[in-house]
């Protein structure tokens, strides 16, 4: 019984941590700021959770319709709340991304080619873009992915959720 609790302890008090994929996508941001003369986006734990909590949300709730906004923590500031910070200032973006990969490409080609469509697809987009040069310090970015058969063999689809929290306390 003892060993049980240990175990269900572990397992309950493991923290989230960034992938290579939320790594490769925060790079590409900072890397296009400085293309900007724009200060690099300090990563920080609490904006990642925020992110990767609203990418499982915007995943686990089976709706196409990309939000900013959930049932129970509304909004961007309310999830930054629960993780531990309060902000004077925050930008939240969003989407979701469908991507085909043959089944014997790389991780890290895939992982590539993800990240650049998230970054590419919100450099395209005048808002988003703004959001990713604005004046905030702190971010995290969480991207959260279901793969699911193309129906083509040799093929799977990849569903990606991500989102880009960013803010100053």
């Amino acid at each position: 019984m003892k060993f049980l609790t240990i175990l269900f302890l572990l397992f309950t008090q493991v923290s989230l941590s960034q992938t290579n994929l939320d790594k490769l996508c925060f790079e590409k941001i900072n890397k296009y700021r400085k293309s900007f003369s724009k200060n690099e986006f300090i990563w920080n734990d609490i904006a990642f959770k925020a992110s990767n909590h609203h990418s499982n949300y915007l995943k686990d709730s089976c709706d196409m319709t990309i939000s900013h906004h959930e049932s129970i923590l509304v909004n961007p500031q309310d999830r930054l709340w629960k993780y531990g910070s309060n902000c004077s200032r925050i930008s939240e973006n969003v989407l979701l991304l469908s991507m085909n990969f043959e089944d014997s490409e790389s991780k890290e080609n895939i992982n590539s080619e993800i990240s650049t469509g998230v970054f590419e697809s919100w450099k395209n987009s005048p808002g988003h873009n703004k959001t990713m040069l604005n004046e905030c310090r702190l971010g995290g970015v969480s991207t959260v992915i279901q793969k699911q058969p193309t129906g083509i063999e040799g093929f799977t689809n990849y569903l990606i959720w991500a989102t880009l929290v960013i803010y100053n306390p």
